[in-house]
């Protein structure tokens, strides 16, 4: 198999704080290659004072698949990086100042896909910081690899890496000072001990019995979790044990491999215990699951079949003991909201929970506000079955969402974010449900949001077609969405247009991140914008058309749906009434 790496790292990105132990992060992984035989292994480094810029990354990379005959591409980072819209971004030298300077991780994720490469494995050492602590809400950086048609076989695999997780600020650190001082250099001293073959929990035979072992990238996602925060009680970090690795993996966890090592008796330091594997069927609460994406991930298929209650659920998220059990917790709880009267005498309404409504607009229909809690919505044309309507709120952000005929859609408001948007059948139309059906779908649509809010939610295994399944009962738009970016983060395509398809045949409508994930080109959809902020940094194989480039330019702030800033609302009305969708 032949092999290729591209190392970058970047001490110094703007005005950020320097970065110390870049250099030898990157050295490691060097090391590392070389004495995997990959070739060739380029380096791309600010150490001589020469900056790094999207050019020579995109290049760099472009040389390698160029070629057409790598089978593995490893592209490693070290550096300052930001999650703007709960997505990736790499920051080079002369970012945030210069917003273009920048690797949108997501957008390059997808068109590795389809460069040519079987297996790209993106690995990112970077402090994922909220971006308005580091005034980098308009970073929207660029893609790394070429823009190629989709091949008829589906693409490469794209695993990737993470050194911390995405999410809230309970999830992450603020203060960029911080987090250079405790992300840089552990995550890629803990992995690169990993794929030499320091940690024997992490090695598996090499099926070709040559005495050799290898490493494989779904042992890495389990295992590196519990060797970083090991890693950080021994240096006596305590206060740093939420830096949890992430990993979105797409690759075949029986062939796939990242590295082969000489078996060895005894490997690792004593006081680092081996991660192992957790048998599947054992209960959650007793199998000491260190991961909280695999915690939460068991019991929401626990939960999608009737296993459990959500205060059952709630409660066997803390004994797993996994950190950040108590916030995701909470979030489940408080995101498993009544949205009030289900009969608002109107074909469609929304309601707005932590928050007012100030204004709300629709170019296909009437409008009215109640109290500022409901919005009444009144298509033009008994034919629609959803329309856009644009909501300020008393903060004077704003947004657009649908507004599905004989559906009620809460907007749950928290900590200045659009947290939520759940979509349930009012009162007396033919989608009802009856009280036990409702009280199922709100728990599993809560765990599954506020899972997704913290970026752990993870559908690699069976609870990816047992939500695709809930979906298909209940044409959950919103549980849609969500579920589908779990699935496009696990390389599960074809439930992804299996959702897409029942959202479609069910609403009558098409939802853009639908559409976008499905890989299907985003047109005719209500409303035309990614629902989920995530979607942005995605739309990059699409020609968009100019009203989805006036809702680019506008202001978005972060927050897990989008949300547009303050000021922005009658440039919103303006656009939407100049070319909204039907």
């Amino acid at each position: 198999m032949k092999r290729a790496a591209v190392l970058i790292g970047v001490r110094q990105a703007g005005r950020l704080p320097r970065l110390q132990a870049v250099g030898a992060a990157l050295e490691l992984m060097a090391v590392w290659a070389r004495s995997q035989g990959m070739d060739p292994v380029t380096t791309l480094s600010d150490e001589k004072g020469h900056p790094v810029d999207t050019r020579s990354v995109y290049a760099a990379i472009d040389a390698v698949v160029s070629r057409e005959t790598v089978d593995q591409l490893v592209v490693y980072f070290a550096g300052h990086g930001i999650n703007n819209g709960h997505s990736e971004y790499w920051l080079l030298s002369e970012s945030p100042e210069n917003p273009n300077e920048a690797v949108n991780v997501a957008g390059s994720a997808v068109l590795a896909e389809r460069c040519g490469v079987p297996h790209v494995v993106l690995v990112s050492d970077a402090c994922r910081t909220a971006p308005d602590s580091i005034h980098a809400l308009a970073v929207t950086g660029g893609q790394v690899f070429r823009n190629r048609m989709p091949s008829s076989d589906g693409g490469g695999c794209v695993d990737q890496f993470y050194a911390c997780r995405l999410g809230d600020p309970a999830f992450e650190f603020r203060d960029p000072e911080a987090a250079s001082r405790t992300y840089r250099s552990l995550y890629t001293e803990v992995l690169a001990e990993a794929l030499t073959g320091r940690h024997p929990g992490l090695v598996a035979a090499d099926p070709g019995g040559d005495g050799t072992g290898i490493v494989r990238p779904w042992q890495l996602k389990r295992g590196l979790g519990p060797l970083v925060t090991d890693r950080l009680t021994s240096h006596g970090l305590g206060l740093m044990l939420s830096q949890s690795p992430d990993a979105r993996l797409t690759s075949d966890p029986e062939t796939a491999w990242l590295s082969r090592v000489k078996l060895q008796r005894k490997l690792g330091p004593p006081s680092l215990r081996d991660p192992g594997d957790v048998a599947p069927d054992r209960p959650v609460e007793k199998a000491g699951v260190d991961d909280l994406a695999v915690a939460a991930s068991r019991l929401i298929g626990r939960l999608t079949v009737g296993e459990l209650i959500l205060t059952e659920v709630t409660d066997q998220l803390l004994a797993t003991g996994a950190p950040g059990a108590d916030v995701l917790r909470h979030a489940a709880l408080g995101l498993a909201h009544d949205p009030g009267p289900r009969r608002l005498a109107a074909p469609a309404a929304l309601a707005v929970r932590g928050s007012a409504v100030v204004e709300a607009m629709s170019p296909h229909g009437a409008t009215e506000i109640l109290g500022g809690a409901f919005v009444r919505v009144f298509p033009a044309s008994e034919s629609v079955a959803a329309v856009e309507v644009a909501v300020q709120l008393a903060d004077g952000s704003c947004t657009l969402v649908p507004a599905f005929r004989d559906r009620i859609g809460t907007l749950q408001m928290r900590d200045g974010q659009l947290a939520d948007v759940a979509y349930e059948p009012m009162e007396g139309s033919p989608a009802q449900l009856d009280a036990g059906q409702r009280s199922r779908l709100r728990a599993v649509r809560a765990v599954v949001a506020a899972a997704s809010r913290f970026g752990v939610l993870d559908l690699a295994g069976p609870e990816g077609p047992l939500l695709a399944e809930v979906v298909a009962e209940t044409a959950d738009v919103s549980l849609a969405v969500y579920v589908a970016y779990g699935l496009q983060d696990a390389g599960r395509g074809q439930l992804v247009d299996r959702v897409r398809t029942v959202v479609a045949q069910r609403t009558g409508t098409s939802v853009f991140d639908l559409e976008l994930l499905a890989q299907r080109p985003p047109r005719a959809t209500t409303p035309g914008l990614p629902l989920l902020s995530r979607g942005w940094p995605l739309n990059v194989t699409h020609s968009p058309d100019p009203v989805f480039q006036k809702y680019e330019a506008m202001n978005r702030v972060p927050s897990l749906w989008t949300l547009f800033a303050r000021g922005e609302w009658d440039r919103l009305r303006r656009t939407l009434a100049e070319g909204g969708s039907a």
